[in-house]
């Protein structure tokens, strides 16, 4: 998990970086701000409560054949 997550980790803050440039909206940060900026990207949705819930259910349901039956004790079953 760590190595995906890792992967596309610095994927994205390339991207976040490049876009940034090509807008000139970088201004007087520092790389580390900048990456700290693009990072939290990550955690706004959860700590906004906007988390897809609805959207999370559908990848598990689709791709990995999960349904959540209980969130709270976080128990799933297989298909």
């Amino acid at each position: 998990m760590d190595k995906y997550l890792i992967k596309y980790m610095y994927e994205y803050v390339a991207h976040y970086l490049a876009v940034g440039y090509e807008m000139s909206a970088l201004w007087e940060c520092t790389i580390e701000q900048q990456v700290n900026s693009a990072l939290t990207r990550f955690t706004d949705p959860l700590l906004d409560g906007i988390f897809n819930y609805v959207k999370l259910d559908k990848i598990l349901k689709d791709k990995y054949k999960l349904k959540i039956i209980d969130r709270k004790t976080s128990q799933m079953i297989k298909l």
